[in-house]
Protein backbone atom coordinates (compact mmCIF):
# COMPACT_ATOMS: atom_id res chain seq x y z
CA UNK A 1 0.00 0.00 0.00
CA UNK A 2 2.79 2.58 0.72
CA UNK A 3 4.79 1.93 -1.76
CA UNK A 4 1.43 2.55 -4.18
CA UNK A 5 0.88 5.70 -2.61
CA UNK A 6 4.52 6.41 -3.21
CA UNK A 7 4.11 5.40 -6.96
CA UNK A 8 0.57 7.42 -7.64
CA UNK A 9 2.53 10.88 -6.21
CA UNK A 10 5.90 10.62 -7.94
CA UNK A 11 3.35 10.03 -11.63
CA UNK A 12 1.81 13.29 -10.56
CA UNK A 13 5.14 15.12 -9.41
CA UNK A 14 6.11 14.58 -12.90
CA UNK A 15 2.75 15.21 -14.53
CA UNK A 16 2.85 18.33 -12.62
CA UNK A 17 6.98 19.25 -12.91
CA UNK A 18 7.28 22.57 -14.57
CA UNK A 19 3.72 23.97 -13.88
CA UNK A 20 -0.07 22.97 -13.87
CA UNK A 21 -0.81 21.30 -16.58
CA UNK A 22 -4.64 21.57 -17.42
CA UNK A 23 -7.55 20.23 -19.88
CA UNK A 24 -9.98 22.91 -20.72
CA UNK A 25 -13.07 22.97 -22.46
CA UNK A 26 -16.35 24.61 -22.08
CA UNK A 27 -17.40 22.54 -18.99
CA UNK A 28 -14.33 21.52 -17.27
CA UNK A 29 -11.04 22.11 -16.27
CA UNK A 30 -8.52 19.57 -14.72
CA UNK A 31 -5.39 20.75 -12.97
CA UNK A 32 -2.17 18.87 -11.57
CA UNK A 33 -0.27 20.80 -9.06
CA UNK A 34 3.06 20.58 -7.04
CA UNK A 35 4.89 22.54 -4.43
CA UNK A 36 8.39 21.49 -3.39
CA UNK A 37 11.13 23.64 -1.24
CA UNK A 38 13.59 21.84 -4.25
CA UNK A 39 12.28 25.10 -6.84
CA UNK A 40 13.46 27.26 -4.21
CA UNK A 41 16.81 25.50 -5.13
CA UNK A 42 17.29 24.40 -1.21
CA UNK A 43 18.71 21.17 -0.59
CA UNK A 44 16.57 21.20 3.20
CA UNK A 45 13.14 20.88 4.00
CA UNK A 46 11.33 23.02 6.15
CA UNK A 47 7.66 23.65 7.37
CA UNK A 48 5.66 23.31 4.57
CA UNK A 49 7.83 21.72 2.37
CA UNK A 50 6.11 19.18 -0.14
CA UNK A 51 2.25 19.32 -1.45
CA UNK A 52 0.67 17.53 -4.47
CA UNK A 53 -2.86 18.36 -6.07
CA UNK A 54 -5.09 17.00 -8.34
CA UNK A 55 -8.18 19.78 -9.14
CA UNK A 56 -11.47 19.13 -11.06
CA UNK A 57 -13.41 22.03 -11.73
CA UNK A 58 -17.09 21.88 -13.56
CA UNK A 59 -19.55 24.12 -14.69
CA UNK A 60 -23.26 22.90 -13.69
CA UNK A 61 -25.33 25.78 -15.42
CA UNK A 62 -25.38 27.46 -18.52
CA UNK A 63 -26.66 30.29 -17.52
CA UNK A 64 -23.80 33.43 -17.65
CA UNK A 65 -25.71 35.66 -15.29
CA UNK A 66 -25.46 33.02 -12.34
CA UNK A 67 -23.28 30.57 -13.27
CA UNK A 68 -22.49 27.86 -10.96
CA UNK A 69 -19.35 25.40 -10.66
CA UNK A 70 -18.62 22.23 -8.80
CA UNK A 71 -14.89 22.07 -7.65
CA UNK A 72 -12.91 18.96 -6.27
CA UNK A 73 -9.70 18.88 -4.92
CA UNK A 74 -7.51 15.68 -3.49
CA UNK A 75 -4.21 16.55 -2.33
CA UNK A 76 -1.06 15.27 0.18
CA UNK A 77 0.95 17.69 2.03
CA UNK A 78 4.35 17.56 4.28
CA UNK A 79 5.41 20.03 7.13
CA UNK A 80 8.75 19.53 8.61
CA UNK A 81 10.42 21.31 11.45
CA UNK A 82 13.61 22.82 11.73
CA UNK A 83 16.18 21.29 14.71
CA UNK A 84 17.73 23.68 17.17
CA UNK A 85 19.85 23.68 19.89
CA UNK A 86 19.70 24.97 23.82
CA UNK A 87 21.49 24.09 26.64
CA UNK A 88 23.82 21.65 24.38
CA UNK A 89 20.17 19.66 23.07
CA UNK A 90 18.57 19.07 19.97
CA UNK A 91 15.08 19.88 19.73
CA UNK A 92 12.38 20.41 16.39
CA UNK A 93 10.87 23.45 16.45
CA UNK A 94 7.81 22.14 15.50
CA UNK A 95 6.17 18.59 15.02
CA UNK A 96 6.06 16.71 11.82
CA UNK A 97 2.85 16.45 10.16
CA UNK A 98 1.28 14.65 6.83
CA UNK A 99 -2.24 14.95 5.48
CA UNK A 100 -4.81 13.75 2.91
CA UNK A 101 -7.21 16.19 1.97
CA UNK A 102 -10.52 16.05 -0.39
CA UNK A 103 -12.31 19.05 -0.83
CA UNK A 104 -15.49 19.54 -2.33
CA UNK A 105 -16.78 23.25 -2.60
CA UNK A 106 -19.95 24.97 -5.06
CA UNK A 107 -19.21 28.27 -6.81
CA UNK A 108 -22.24 30.50 -7.30
CA UNK A 109 -21.91 33.48 -8.93
CA UNK A 110 -25.06 35.50 -8.13
CA UNK A 111 -23.85 38.57 -10.40
CA UNK A 112 -21.03 39.36 -12.48
CA UNK A 113 -19.10 41.01 -9.74
CA UNK A 114 -20.13 38.48 -7.27
CA UNK A 115 -19.13 35.39 -5.83
CA UNK A 116 -20.55 32.59 -3.14
CA UNK A 117 -18.21 29.39 -2.48
CA UNK A 118 -19.37 27.10 -0.02
CA UNK A 119 -17.22 23.95 0.65
CA UNK A 120 -16.62 21.15 2.56
CA UNK A 121 -13.18 19.57 3.64
CA UNK A 122 -12.28 16.35 4.90
CA UNK A 123 -8.45 15.48 5.88
CA UNK A 124 -6.56 13.03 7.53
CA UNK A 125 -3.62 13.78 9.61
CA UNK A 126 -1.02 11.49 11.00
CA UNK A 127 1.02 8.15 9.85
CA UNK A 128 -1.43 6.94 8.12
CA UNK A 129 -0.84 9.59 5.75
CA UNK A 130 2.42 8.02 5.05
CA UNK A 131 4.02 11.28 5.17
CA UNK A 132 7.19 9.78 6.33
CA UNK A 133 7.20 7.04 3.97
CA UNK A 134 6.58 9.95 1.12
CA UNK A 135 9.53 12.02 1.91
CA UNK A 136 12.11 9.20 2.06
CA UNK A 137 10.83 8.29 -1.46
CA UNK A 138 11.60 11.48 -2.62
CA UNK A 139 15.16 12.11 -1.03
CA UNK A 140 15.96 8.54 -2.37
CA UNK A 141 14.65 9.34 -5.83
CA UNK A 142 17.09 12.55 -6.25
CA UNK A 143 19.37 10.83 -4.03
CA UNK A 144 19.45 13.80 -0.85
CA UNK A 145 20.37 13.73 2.54
CA UNK A 146 18.83 10.86 5.11
CA UNK A 147 15.33 11.87 6.65
CA UNK A 148 15.17 12.25 10.78
CA UNK A 149 12.28 14.38 12.37
CA UNK A 150 8.90 12.00 11.54
CA UNK A 151 9.16 10.58 15.33
CA UNK A 152 8.03 13.72 16.16
CA UNK A 153 4.90 13.10 13.97
CA UNK A 154 1.03 14.18 15.08
CA UNK A 155 -0.89 11.40 15.80
CA UNK A 156 -3.62 9.97 13.50
CA UNK A 157 -6.97 12.24 13.47
CA UNK A 158 -9.56 12.83 10.88
CA UNK A 159 -11.58 16.20 10.51
CA UNK A 160 -14.13 17.51 8.79
CA UNK A 161 -14.24 21.17 8.20
CA UNK A 162 -17.30 23.43 6.32
CA UNK A 163 -16.31 26.66 4.62
CA UNK A 164 -18.24 29.99 3.69
CA UNK A 165 -16.82 32.76 1.22
CA UNK A 166 -18.45 36.00 -0.17
CA UNK A 167 -16.82 38.16 -2.80
CA UNK A 168 -17.57 41.18 -4.49
CA UNK A 169 -15.34 43.60 -7.21
CA UNK A 170 -16.44 47.35 -6.57
CA UNK A 171 -13.57 48.87 -8.67
CA UNK A 172 -12.90 47.80 -12.15
CA UNK A 173 -11.02 49.52 -14.52
CA UNK A 174 -12.53 50.17 -18.14
CA UNK A 175 -9.88 47.63 -19.99
CA UNK A 176 -10.35 45.61 -16.82
CA UNK A 177 -6.87 44.97 -15.73
CA UNK A 178 -7.04 46.26 -12.51
CA UNK A 179 -10.01 45.88 -10.17
CA UNK A 180 -11.07 45.97 -6.58
CA UNK A 181 -12.85 44.13 -4.38
CA UNK A 182 -13.51 42.77 -0.34
CA UNK A 183 -13.29 39.11 0.44
CA UNK A 184 -15.32 37.89 3.37
CA UNK A 185 -15.03 33.99 4.45
CA UNK A 186 -15.21 31.78 7.38
CA UNK A 187 -13.84 28.19 8.33
CA UNK A 188 -15.42 26.29 11.09
CA UNK A 189 -15.00 22.20 11.91
CA UNK A 190 -12.77 20.41 13.94
CA UNK A 191 -8.76 20.76 12.39
CA UNK A 192 -9.91 24.65 11.52
CA UNK A 193 -11.49 27.10 12.80
CA UNK A 194 -10.60 30.93 11.41
CA UNK A 195 -12.32 33.98 9.63
CA UNK A 196 -10.97 36.76 7.16
CA UNK A 197 -11.89 39.97 6.23
CA UNK A 198 -9.97 41.59 2.90
CA UNK A 199 -9.55 43.20 -0.07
Amino acid sequence: MKFLFCNWLLILFFLSFSANSQVKNSSFQLSLKNDNDVYLLERSDRYYTNGVFVDFLMKLSKDTSKSTMLAIEFGHRLYTGVKNEKDNKSYWDRKFAANIVLKSSVYRFIQENKLVRFSIQVDKVGPTAYGEDVQNFIHHLFRLYEIEGWETELPNSIGIDLGIQYEQEFVKSRKGNFAISTNLSAVIGSHNKQASVGL
